[in-house]
């Protein structure tokens, strides 16, 4: 009897797709509901179906009482004080840094240009020569309408910056003098220019634009002239070899070849 009930009970857990449950002595099966929209509880065996629609909300209650009044932490609002002052002073710090390297910037820039002006650079100055271009031959002494006076001369230099350049010393006369014979014009076999000196007439010696007491000088042959003229020009003929080099004295209202200017280095 026993085992009969046993297979039984076996058989029937086979032959139906049915959630069973019972006693040793009855058995109670039911269909088991495989609909997606339902969902089964294995703790109590419930079926339980889709959840229905959010309803309205519901209305806002009323406020809540008042909460008790704050209180300033000192410690806190000074430390944010000093993060404040830490921060005005580091942007500051980055202001200044920026101002500063847009300054080198710039000044790179300048000098960049500057350079390219100079045809030789001398104890931090730039020296660079301008050239009047002219249709004939101007006489070194100035004889021919064409060419530049000083204070032309002078206004030319400036419009690049610089002004009329002085003589600094034997080497640097020399490099002068080679400038010179590479710049000659078309048609000229020497070259003469302004520069920023004077002579005293008392003395016989040169003085630069300053006032100073010229460190170098070396006349043209035959100069300075009597009665002396007051201007300080240079002048050299094309050939190396010449003699016919040096610096000579003139009026300012001559019109010679160009002008010898200098520029201070940034």
């Amino acid at each position: 009897m026993i085992v009969s009930m046993l297979l039984y009970k076996f058989l029937a857990i086979l032959m139906c797709t049915t959630h069973c449950w019972g006693t040793n002595t009855r058995m109670i099966c039911e269909e088991i509901v495989t609909n997606s929209s339902q969902s089964h509880d294995t703790t109590h065996g419930i079926i339980r179906g889709k959840p229905g629609e959010k309803g309205e909300t519901g209305q806002t209650g009323p406020a809540g009482p008042p909460g008790p009044p704050g209180s300033v932490n000192e410690e806190a609002l000074v430390d944010l004080q000093r993060v404040i002052a830490d921060g005005a002073i580091t942007t500051a710090d980055m202001l200044g840094t920026m101002t500063r390297r847009l300054a080198l910037i710039e000044e790179s820039y300048v000098r960049r240009d500057l350079l390219e002006l100079c045809d030789f650079i001398y104890a931090d100055k730039c020296f660079f020569l301008l050239m009047h271009e002219v249709n004939t031959p101007v006489s070194p002494r100035c004889r021919a309408s064409e060419g530049v006076n000083k204070p032309e001369a002078e206004a030319a230099c400036a419009r690049y910056g610089g002004h009329l350049a002085n003589i600094y010393g034997g080497v640097h006369f020399q490099k002068v003098i080679s400038l010179m014979r590479a710049r000659t014009l078309i048609a000229h076999d020497y070259n003469h220019v302004w520069t920023g000196m004077t002579v005293d007439v008392q003395a016989r010696r040169i003085r630069t634009s300053n006032g100073n007491w010229a460190p170098y000088q070396k006349w043209y042959p035959g100069r300075p002239y009597t009665p002396a003229r007051k201007e300080i020009g240079i002048h050299t003929n094309y050939e190396t070899e010449s003699r016919s080099t040096g610096m000579f004295d003139e009026d300012q209202t001559c019109r010679i070849l160009g002008a010898l200017c200098e520029k201070a280095l940034i």
